[in-house]
């Protein structure tokens, strides 16, 4: 099976060159001479987030059809999991979601 991106968090080293390890060509099924598209963003998502399984492509989505800056997406998303932990929170949400 193809997949169509992959994320990884790598550091940047002291001389020139970034390497990125081959089994991450490997889950794409791309081979020496292909093509890549590679995006790298400072800073990676939170614990808390990749337990979420938010992606950078989730939050890049996000923030496009906001018009919103990257890392006002991430602040949302941070706290709208502790927003919705607590009940009553989540109590006076869904009546205001019944109102409409």
């Amino acid at each position: 099976m193809k997949k169509e991106s992959v994320e990884i968090e790598v550091r940047v080293p002291e001389g020139d060159g970034l390497l990125i390890p081959n089994e991450v060509f490997k889950r794409l099924n791309i081979g020496r001479g292909s093509r890549v598209h590679i995006r790298v963003t400072a800073g990676g998502l939170s614990g808390a987030l990749k337990r979420r399984h938010v992606t950078e492509e989730e939050i890049e989505r996000i923030a496009a059809l906001q018009l919103e800056p990257r890392e006002n997406v991430i602040r949302f998303l941070g706290s709208e999991a502790c927003l919705s932990a607590n009940r009553k929170f989540r109590n006076r949400a869904r009546s205001m979601r019944s109102r409409f």
